[in-house]
Formats: structure tokens, sequence, C-alpha cells
């Protein structure tokens, strides 16, 4: 199975990688629990790079890339945006006020299911980390 999927910058393309993240999780065989963070900070790191990164331009795409090395998956996804300055969300704030500001709940989110999140190229690519083995 390719480890890559590329798509265009147009949330109707949610349902692809929704397919993608499936495909992958039933060829390693992960847990439920594993496959359901996957799954859920994935497609929120997509879809923030397809409304914030590449401002929902349909010509731009959002790629999603795995690497697996037992029992670590790193998840990329890269948009063909400016970046941001994600040093601004304090990820560390409490739950309950990070979840009322307008923004930076999806940041939260991915921060809460992963067990590393680490943004590359000023902000346009976010590396997601998962250790499988402790999360089975």
């Amino acid at each position: 199975m390719n480890n890559t999927l590329k798509i265009l910058s147009d949330l109707s393309q949610i349902s692809e990688v929704e397919r993608f993240i499936t495909e992958f999780s039933d060829q390693h065989r992960f847990q439920e629990g594993v496959y359901g963070n996957i799954l859920i900070a994935v497609t929120e790191a997509v879809t923030n790079a397809i409304l914030h990164g590449n401002q929902n331009d349909i010509i731009k795409q959002v790629e999603i890339s795995f690497q697996f090395s037992n029992p670590y998956l790193q998840c990329f996804i890269s948009d063909q945006g400016a970046g941001f300055d994600y040093q601004i969300h304090n990820l560390n704030s409490d739950a309950v006020e990070l979840l009322l500001q307008p923004h930076g709940r999806g940041l939260f989110i991915m921060r809460q299911l992963s067990d590393r999140l680490t943004f590359h190229k000023d902000g346009s690519c976010v590396e997601l980390e998962f250790n499988i083995q402790a999360h089975a």
C-alpha cells in the first residue's frame, strides 16, 4: 500500500483521507483505540491544512504521509500555505480555556490524541506521532 495521499484543498476530500487511514490501519492491524486516535487527529490536521493553510484554495494540495517503524507511526500533513505562528497557541493551557477560544481547539485535540505533535516548515507541516504499543 502507498503510504502517501495527496488531495485537493476541498473538505469533500476528507472521506478519501478517512479511507486512506482505514486501509493503513487495517494493513497494520492497529487496535480500535489507536485507529480512532489516528483518524480524529489526522482528519483534524487535514481540515486545518485545507481551511487555514491553503485558505480553501482548490488549486493547492494537502499531502498526508505515514512512516511506520514499530512501535511508532509518524503522520505528516503538509499544505502549500505560508505556515503560521504555532508558538502563540499555548498547548499547555487549561483544557476548558483552550476549548472556549475561537482558534486552537484542533491543535489541542491533535495534542491530546497523539503522543507527540511537532511543526515543520514554519507550521505548514504537522507531524503527529503515535506509539502504537502504548495504546494497544
